[in-house]
């Protein structure tokens, strides 16, 4: 059993049919001017039936509809395309209204009514008459249906294909530049607003005009928007390599982050900072990571000078409500760091293999800068380490690669 279409493969088929009907009236256009320059009379009236290959036929009846409508479409086999077409799209617009009416409440009946009004434009374009102005109406009005139903890729083929046959048609101008803009597509709208407002009788509409102004306005705000961002992102850059260099003159490097820190604040700032060659101590957010048990604790300001022991002697003053078992204690809590795991912001000089990791214990008496400085040891954006329990099994574990 063959697999339906995707919708980008329906899309792609809709492209390769309008374009192929539309190099057709090109290469027929040119051929009239070939055979006048020639002062040859081109043939006249003649047949153009490219345009029914397009896919704009749909003769099922749509699932859920009103099985009265048989009857209500009942047209002699002796009308013309014309008055087929005419017909058709007269009982459209009737359903459609009645689906617009203040008095259809139900949603579900509205969805009835604009189903409808859907086939009936179908058959109304089935009828294929030779009038495009007439097919063009339809598949506008056929549009419409389908912008209530917020089908606006559907609405912008539609509306596409009703301009191609007839460029005077402002309601499908209309309806394609509202789709356009629901979809996002800003580009796509302001050549079309161009292209409608070049024609005679729509110059002047001033709904049209509207549109195209708001799709040109969005696309100003994003490249705006995209521009901030873009010196934003520059500015932090600059910022973070200016911060690296002040770290790298007390032999700390700093690396990426490997977490999300946007939670926290990550400013490592100095005292005495007279720029890159001359800064004071340093203060640093730090975190500490309790894997065993998915905790976290964050140090606003671990200054340079301070041991990990002068913070965790006041974080563990008291037993953790997460440690039921009261066995991260002081004489317990090992501190570790994992070395080279993050890449560097400045260009690495050093020597270091940075491909080999290793967890390095780090003891309760040592200062964070004495860390830091450590050669394997690059700042992820802001200090993390490790905090396990001494000889437990989820250590043993978690230092193994195990967990």
């Amino acid at each position: 059993m063959d697999q339906p279409l995707t919708e980008e493969e329906e899309d792609e088929i809709w492209a390769r049919s309008v374009e192929k009907w539309k190099q057709h009236k090109e290469e027929k256009r040119l051929e009239r001017e070939r055979l006048i320059a020639q002062g040859i009379t081109p043939p006249e009236d003649t047949e153009d039936d490219e345009w029914q290959n397009l896919p704009i036929f749909m003769q099922e009846m749509p699932q859920g509809s009103n099985p009265m409508v048989d009857a209500l479409q009942a047209i002699t086999d002796e009308c013309t395309p014309e008055e087929l077409c005419d017909s058709f799209k007269e009982q459209g617009n009737e359903r459609y209204q009645l689906a617009n009416a203040p008095t259809t409440k139900d949603p579900e009946e509205k969805k009835r009514y604009r189903n409808e009004a859907i086939y009936f434009y179908n058959r109304a374009l089935d009828a294929k008459c030779k009038d495009m102005k007439r097919n063009s109406m339809c598949l506008s009005n056929r549009a419409a249906v389908n912008m209530d139903f917020k089908n606006y890729g559907r609405v912008i083929q539609d509306c596409i294909i009703a301009i191609e046959f007839y460029e005077g048609n402002v309601k499908a101008y209309y309806r394609a530049l509202k789709s356009m803009i629901a979809l996002a597509k800003y580009d796509d709208a302001v050549k079309l607003g161009d292209r409608a407002l070049a024609v005679e009788s729509i110059k002047d509409n001033k709904e049209i005009k509207a549109l195209r102004d708001e799709a040109a306005t969005a696309i100003a705000k994003i490249a705006r928007r995209k521009q901030e961002k873009e010196e934003e992102e520059s500015k932090k850059q600059t910022e973070l390599i200016t911060l690296a260099k002040k770290l790298a003159t007390k032999k700390m490097t700093l690396g990426k982050p490997i977490f999300d820190l946007t939670q926290y604040n990550t400013k490592i700032w100095f005292d005495d900072d007279r720029g890159v060659e001359s800064v004071g101590e340093g203060h640093f957010p730090t975190v500490f990571l309790y894997p065993e048990f998915s905790q976290k604790d964050y140090i606003v300001d671990f200054q340079e000078g301070c041991t990990f022991g002068d913070h965790l002697e006041v974080m563990f003053e008291q037993q953790a409500p997460w440690d039921k078992d009261h066995r991260y204690r002081m004489d317990t809590i090992e501190v570790y760091f994992q070395t080279n795991w993050t890449e560097t912001i400045l260009p690495d000089t050093s020597k270091i293999d940075r491909t080999k990791k290793r967890w390095i214990r780090v003891k309760h008496t040592t200062t964070i800068d004495t860390v830091l400085s450590h050669p394997e040891y690059i700042i992820p954006g802001i200090p993390i380490f490790y905090i396990l329990s001494k000889d437990s099994k989820f250590a043993k574990k978690f230092l193994t690669g195990e967990t």
